[in-house]
């Protein structure tokens, strides 16, 4: 695809109704299993207090919008990441990353740092998530070897 021809896209992800979703069931089942092990008392009490603790880590992070940033890919930029701060933040996309009908998991690399964020279906509307999901697909030389 030529560089002329090429359009900009944007995407917003917002918070995700089936993350939360999944992350409620994640840490009930969780502490769910931990009642059913046969321990002593003070190992379920401690593993609770680990899964008490990973919720409510993951509940402020859901809280305070951590999941929410934005996506731009253009042809004089490539791509880029917008935060909560509005700082744009350039980014390579690496092969790994993991794209379903439902979900987009983006291993990217930014300077020297290596991250993954979420981008799930519900978490934006359904064309910027097609549009998104066909522009990876379709766009190998975006992508980095590392």
């Amino acid at each position: 695809m030529s560089k002329k021809s090429e359009l900009a896209l944007f995407v917003k992800v917002r918070q995700s109704q089936s993350l939360l979703i999944f992350l409620v069931l994640l840490h009930s089942v969780s502490a769910l299993s931990v009642f059913m092990i046969a321990a002593v008392l003070w190992f379920k009490v401690a593993l609770w207090f680990c899964i008490i603790g990973s919720g409510y880590f993951y509940w402020c992070r859901y809280q305070n919008q951590s999941y929410c940033f934005a996506i731009k890919y253009s042809p004089e930029f490539l791509w880029q990441l917008i935060g909560n701060d509005e700082k744009p933040l350039n980014f390579k996309i690496l092969k790994s990353t993991v794209m379903t009908s439902f979900l987009i998991v983006l291993h990217v690399k930014t300077d020297n740092t290596y991250r993954y964020f979420l981008v799930l279906a519900d978490s934006t509307d359904d064309e910027s998530f097609r549009k998104l999901h066909v522009l990876l697909k379709i766009n190998p030389e975006n992508k980095d070897d590392s």
